[in-house]
């Protein structure tokens, strides 16, 4: 199944929105325990959001359907064990 989701990239809209809404991502990233801050650019951030933003929004709605099952969970039954 992620083979699938590498392989069908997202509308260049959808790209476009994420790239706006995360410009933190570019330029000069500093990292915790790396010396050497981590440098992208625009063109760099696209190229891995083209590839990886199908995998990582179907990521999302696994965990949110996961969160949502275990509050279910606890709500019926009062813990975790179900």
């Amino acid at each position: 199944m992620w083979l699938i989701l590498l392989e069908n990239p997202r509308p260049a809209e959808d790209v476009q929105a994420f790239l706006d809404r995360h410009p933190e991502l570019m330029g000069a990233l500093v990292l915790p325990k790396i010396k050497e801050p981590f440098h992208s650019t625009r063109e760099e951030v696209e190229r891995s959001t083209v590839k990886f933003l199908l995998a990582v929004q179907e990521a999302g709605k696994i965990y949110r359907h996961v969160v949502a099952e275990k509050a279910r969970q606890i709500f019926y039954h009062g813990s975790f064990d179900g």
